[in-house]
């Protein structure tokens, strides 16, 4: 005996539509339910309540087809059953499903596995008919075996679970020429040769490929042997196509890449997000003088390294980092001395950002970027920003914690921008002046937008740029200073240097009036 109701208004309700889509008369339709109804143990409804409802569906279905509008599609978990029990073939029941409900996709999969499921007597899983939200809260509850189960029972579940967030925080590679294995936290998966390689890739592709995915490590290693170069050569361009094919950078903390080349090294790193990685360990062959892995932000951004492979290139090129470790490469001895000069200049003082906002009796909240902390005083910014007002005084969670993050800013952006309302503010810079208005408007400072507006009628942008940020952001002394700049031949060229599609009607009309003036109008 399964769960189904077959009386459920839903239930009926998709018997009775699925019954009119294979033109079924109301007999025919209440034979069908009274054989379920039977089957389950259940007692049917009466005739005229039956009778109404297939009226009401009829009707439904009459003034969907008229409307051209699609029929809400019911669950259909019922109208499986109900093939069952009338000993329907598989093959027969997705085709009349398909047509019965055209204008939505029937997963087949989905439809054979509880097909087979009510074939062979299984009771039906009440889980599916839990509301989304309960689901989530039972997926997000499981251990990492039974997330990758949930997967497979079904494409709704698999839909549900790969919402959530991945419960992966260390992930493993190693790409043999005979095997490929998967360690995500502690479960080991082996995949051997080509078939079970698109499997493997497929399966660190779905990990992967979740932008709330963030990972305490990331290990990586290539063996390679002169006997299968084809097939590992294979395996790279699998790899290289997965990683090209993500839309994010990966959040790691700890990175761990055994290769016989820098390329594939550089290759992974590049997908990693600048910041977040800490620690990288690069382990294997010849990284050479002309390499580009150096000049990676991952690289620039990294506290430590360790380096067991041959390194031929400038020692100087680890200054950026707090420590390294270095094997199997030696350094001459003024190559030292030159490292240890460049480290003693980089002092690890407290940057301006964060000495700017450093703790005092002021403070009374902290606002969290990228792991650092900014200390504010809630009245100044609420003061400044409505955003900061309701955050801080709001009836909303961040009101009663201690550390509030900030997502999706760059740090010495967000620093500067908030400098801006204080004493002594961080000076802008042309090249992310554009990126402080934006945040500006995100925030709602607009004593701070107008401290940018004052900087950018200084610079010496062009004034094709100063119009564009003018009308972007409303900045309406910038756009008045730079129009005012122009003379005739330059507005009449500015079709081609500016798009017009894009420009306000305000920005229009200040041009025109503009080359009025000139023209003498």
């Amino acid at each position: 005996m399964t769960d189904i109701d077959p009386n459920s208004p839903a239930n009926l309700r998709a018997l009775m539509l699925y019954d009119i889509s294979q033109r079924k008369t109301m007999q025919e339709s209440i034979e069908s339910h009274r054989v379920l109804c039977e089957h389950l143990g259940k007692q049917g409804i009466s005739y005229d309540e039956y009778e109404l409802c297939f009226n009401r569906c009829l009707n439904e279905n009459y003034h969907s087809t008229i409307a051209k509008r699609d029929l809400t599609i019911p669950d259909i978990y019922v109208c499986i059953l109900s093939d069952v029990i009338n000993g329907k073939l598989a093959e027969k029941s997705i085709d009349d499903l398909c047509k019965a409900f055209k204008d939505h996709k029937i997963d087949k999969e989905d439809h054979l596995y509880w097909f087979k499921r009510f074939e062979n007597g299984h009771l039906f899983s009440p889980v599916l008919l839990f509301p989304n939200d309960v689901l989530f809260e039972i997926a997000e509850r499981c251990d990492l075996k039974t997330y990758l189960k949930l997967r497979k029972v079904s494409s709704g579940l698999r839909n549900i679970v790969d919402r959530l967030k991945p419960p992966y925080k260390n992930i493993e590679i190693r790409i043999y020429p005979y095997l490929i294995t998967l360690r995500l936290n502690d479960v080991l998966l082996k995949y051997p040769h080509l078939q079970g390689s698109e499997v493997a890739f497929e399966e660190l592709k779905f990990a992967l490929m979740n932008p709330k995915l963030k990972l305490e490590t990331l290990r990586v290693a290539w063996y390679s042997s002169p006997l299968r170069n084809k097939v590992v050569g294979k395996y790279i361009t699998m790899f290289d196509d997965l990683l090209n094919s993500l839309n994010h950078k990966i959040h790691v903390e700890h990175c761990s890449i055994n290769a016989e080349r820098d390329e594939r090294m550089i290759s992974v790193l590049q997908c990693l997000k600048p910041g977040t990685l800490e620690v990288m360990t690069l382990t294997g062959g010849l990284i050479h003088e002309n390499s580009q892995i150096s000049t990676l932000e991952q690289w620039k951004q990294a506290k430590h390294v360790k380096v067991e492979t041959i390194f031929m290139v400038p020692i100087r090129i680890f200054s950026n980092f707090a420590s390294f470790e270095v094997s199997s490469t030696p350094f001459f001895t003024e190559d030292v001395a030159k490292l240890i000069d460049v480290k003693m200049s980089q002092q690890t003082t407290t940057s301006i950002y964060e000495s700017k906002f450093a703790q005092s009796d002021k403070t009374d909240a902290i606002l969290v970027v990228d792991e650092k902390k900014l200390h504010v005083n809630k009245a100044v910014l609420s003061c400044h920003s409505e955003f900061f007002n309701t955050l801080f005084n709001g009836e909303f969670k961040e009101k009663s914690m201690t550390e509030i993050p900030i997502e999706d800013v760059d740090f010495e952006d967000f620093a500067t921008l908030l400098s801006l309302v204080h004493p002594n503010p961080i000076k802008p810079k042309e090249e992310n002046a554009e990126k402080l208005l934006e945040l500006a408007d995100r925030f709602m400072l607009p004593a701070a937008k107008f401290t940018l507006e004052l900087f950018l009628i200084a610079t010496p942008l062009t004034t094709m740029q100063k119009i564009q940020l003018a009308d972007k952001y409303k900045l309406d002394s910038l756009l008045n200073q730079a129009v005012a700049s122009l003379v005739l031949n330059e507005i009449c060229g500015i079709r081609s240097k500016l798009d017009f599609k894009r420009i306000s009607d305000n920005t229009k009309s200040v041009l025109f009036v503009r080359m009025l003036d000139i023209m003498g109008y």
